[in-house]
């Protein structure tokens, strides 16, 4: 892969923990009793130039995580989560805030109760208009609309 100056590229290891979460998402929605891509009720906010999606998610509970295409802020309002990703785990006592680099895809788990809210930048109302412009459908789209892609 090309490495373009600010362009973030991952290292081997990252891109098998990345498999891993992918992975994991596919195991998850099979299951029985599985709610499915978005099992958790999300709650949308808006305000000029401003989405904000907030989740609640129940102790005891795994999900995973789309992919965003842009930086975006994430708010830990309250709750204990572990979450996972490429970059490694990371266990969180809320509260707290944090910028979310693009193109990181996490799986969460939760030990108690856990509320979460991702702040975007975006002009849209309509739902399918905001997802198309937020969420990435997969890592190979991504990658391809930031440039890495293969140079022989």
């Amino acid at each position: 892969m090309k490495n373009i100056p600010g362009i973030y590229k991952p290292t081997p290891d990252e891109i098998l923990r990345r498999k891993n979460i992918v992975d994991l998402e596919s195991t998850i929605e099979k299951e029985d009793g599985s709610l499915g891509n978005d099992p958790f009720p999300l709650k949308h906010h808006f305000a000029p130039g401003v989405y904000a999606r907030e989740i609640l998610l129940p102790a005891g509970t795994i999900t995973v995580g789309k992919i965003h295409r842009h930086d975006h802020l994430i708010i830990f309002l309250f709750g204990d989560v572990t979450i996972s990703s490429e970059k490694g785990e990371e266990r969180i006592t809320t509260p707290g805030v944090a910028i979310s680099p693009v193109g990181i895809k996490r799986a969460l788990y939760a030990h108690k109760d856990t509320a979460i809210v991702t702040i975007h930048v975006t002009s849209k109302t309509d739902m399918a208009d905001i997802e198309r412009e937020v969420i990435a459908p997969n890592f190979n789209v991504l990658d391809f609309e930031n440039q890495k892609i293969e140079v022989k």
